[in-house]
């Protein structure tokens, strides 16, 4: 049995899609970019908090403390050049949140999601959330939809993505997350998996020099150690799905990324926070400065839409 309640973090809005069997919950807070706020998954009877969330209102929207904590990314994960990009013979310009060098992380991460339908049954609960960004940055002057679907069943939290180009003209589009994982010790002392032998190379300001570099440090599974990154990889579009594994062998179980890679997300771009407590796992469908270097960029026709979905899961 599913259920959705309402809940409040220092006076903000949660919404949390509960197995009222298993005790496991996921909670989303769609005044903040639909964020991810809290995810707890059950392996063998034993719950996991498997989400590393903002620990208080003033670090969830201060952009300098939040890190993009389970945030949306849109319309461009990761960075643009100097916050710079030509489309269609015009020049546009971003604000530089990444440093004061780049734009980072597109611009919905903190925008107010509106509640479009909540839905619970005997095998799942879904919350659906949905923002129309009307020409609002000088940067970005398209108009788009973005409708998010949260579903948590007996197989964890699945998340899809529909985003409908709601302009008279084509529009480049980039989509993605930015949950942090955790089992709740440092990553120093856990294993990664992940399904790829293949990193975008980049220059000192983590911006794509255009080469692509074999790496085959976590092709299985492996200590992280006090291995450093802020790096990008691609994934086989052939598998249409692909798992990335972060495994507690102290707590034996892993927290399974898994994300759709044909016309989807067919990029994983994976960061360490200074902390350590947690690595950030990221679905992404394209790869850093694709509105420059065209590699991976998505255009959308007028009212054409598409989608993209990854999940979450323990085992």
């Amino acid at each position: 049995m599913f259920k959705i309640r309402t809940d409040n973090f220092e006076g903000i809005e949660v919404i949390t899609l509960v197995n009222t069997i298993s005790e496991e919950y996921a909670s989303i807070i769609p005044s903040h970019g639909g964020t991810i706020h809290e995810l707890v998954l059950q392996k063998e009877n034993i719950l996991y908090d498997v989400i590393s969330s903002s620990a208080s209102r003033e670090e969830l929207v201060a952009e300098e403390k939040n890190y993009y904590r389970g945030g949306k990314l849109s319309p461009f994960p990761n960075r643009i050049n100097n916050g710079e990009y030509e489309f269609n013979g015009n020049r546009y310009s971003l604000r530089k949140n990444d440093n004061n060098t780049h734009a980072l992380h597109g611009l919905l991460w903190n925008k107010d999601f509106k509640i479009i339908e909540q839905q619970t049954s005997l095998e799942e609960a879904v919350l659906v959330l949905e923002y129309s960004y009307r020409k609002e940055v000088e940067g970005y002057p398209f108009s788009y939809t973005t409708t998010v679907n949260y579903q948590l069943d007996l197989n964890g939290l699945t998340v899809s993505t529909n985003v409908l180009n709601t302009t008279d003209a084509p529009i480049p589009i980039g989509d993605g997350w930015h949950p942090y994982l955790s089992t709740g010790i440092e990553i120093d002392q856990l294993k990664l998996q992940i399904p790829s032998t293949k990193r975008i190379e980049t220059d000192t300001t983590l911006i794509p020099t255009g080469r692509i570099v074999e790496e085959y440090i976590f092709s299985e599974l492996s200590s992280i150690g006090n291995q450093t990154l802020d790096t990008c990889f691609i994934l086989d579009k052939e598998n249409k799905t692909s798992e990335t594994i972060l495994f507690d062998e102290e707590q034996n179980v892993s927290i399974v990324l898994w994300q759709e890679t044909e016309d989807a997300y067919p990029f994983l771009h994976i960061y360490t926070p200074p902390d350590r407590m947690s690595i950030a796992l990221e679905p992404i469908s394209c790869i850093p400065d694709m509105f420059n270097n065209k590699a991976s960029i998505d255009i959308l026709q007028a009212n054409q839409s598409r989608q993209y979905t990854f999940g979450i899961k323990v085992r």
